[in-house]
């Protein structure tokens, strides 16, 4: 009798990790950046694809932190 990998308890807690993650970084950055308007959050499929505004590449301006 062959008995077949588990790989199960691996994958699902490398996803475990990537969300809780996602959902540290989305409390303390994402949503206090996307209410100033500074992002735009767009989800494809399980990917969440984050672009800049014109009013992020302002306040990065104004911060001196950007060019």
């Amino acid at each position: 009798m062959w008995l077949k990998k588990n790989t199960w308890g691996q994958k699902n807690k490398k996803e475990y990790s990537d969300q809780s993650d996602y959902m540290s970084l989305n409390k303390t950055l994402i949503e206090p950046l996307r209410a100033w308007r500074f992002i735009t959050e767009t989800k494809i499929g399980t990917n969440h694809i984050i672009s800049l505004t014109t009013e992020g590449k302002d306040a990065l301006h104004f911060l001196g932190t950007g060019d």
